[in-house]
This record gives structure tokens, C-alpha cells and sequence, in this order.
């Protein structure tokens, strides 16, 4: 039973860094930051999207870079933080009886 709820968290740990990582469809019509309603996409599809939907798919490339370039900084900056915490939780915890 514990092995598998600490499988669960370490899977919801690693999906939180992906679903995490959005943009709003637009252009500059987007003046302010989008609220919550609006429609945001996963930056995967993003990437998808402008990649192989695009019409001009050779002008959008490195946008797609950089957007590639960004989600794989988000997922590893917060798999990171996610490793020290659980660190440091067991190191704290180590030491005490449960």
C-alpha cells in the first residue's frame, strides 16, 4: 500500500512539471495577461502546432525552438526543486520515529 502511494506521488510529481507549462493562444491582441478562463494551451501542443500545422512551418522554427527550449527548462528547474525538497523532508524525517 505505501509503495504504491509513494509511486503515485513520485508519477504526479513528474506529470505536475509538464501540465505546469502553458501558453495563451493569441497574438498581439493579448494585451494583459490572459486570465484564467482563456484559452491556454500545453506547451507540447504548442510546439505541435506550430511546427507542423503552421503554413509556414520553415519561419516558425525557431520559435519552436525556443518554445522546446522552455518547456525543458521548466520540467527540469522544477524536477530539481522537487529533489532537494525531498531531500531535505528526509533528512528532517530520518531522525524521528514514525
Amino acid at each position: 500500500m505505501i509503495a504504491r502511494d509513494r509511486r503515485l506521488l513520485l508519477l504526479a510529481g513528474l506529470l505536475a512539471a509538464i501540465i505546469a507549462g502553458g501558453c495563451a493562444q493569441g497574438g498581439p491582441e493579448i494585451k494583459k495577461f490572459p486570465p484564467p478562463a482563456a484559452d491556454v494551451m500545453h506547451l507540447g501542443f504548442h510546439i505541435y502546432d506550430l511546427g507542423f500545422q503552421s503554413p509556414d512551418s520553415q519561419a516558425a522554427r525557431p520559435l519552436v525552438w525556443t518554445t522546446t527550449l522552455l518547456l525543458l527548462t521548466i520540467v527540469v528547474s522544477l524536477n530539481l526543486v522537487a529533489i532537494i525538497i525531498r531531500a531535505r523532508l528526509r533528512a528532517r524525517l530520518s531522525g524521528s520515529t514514525v
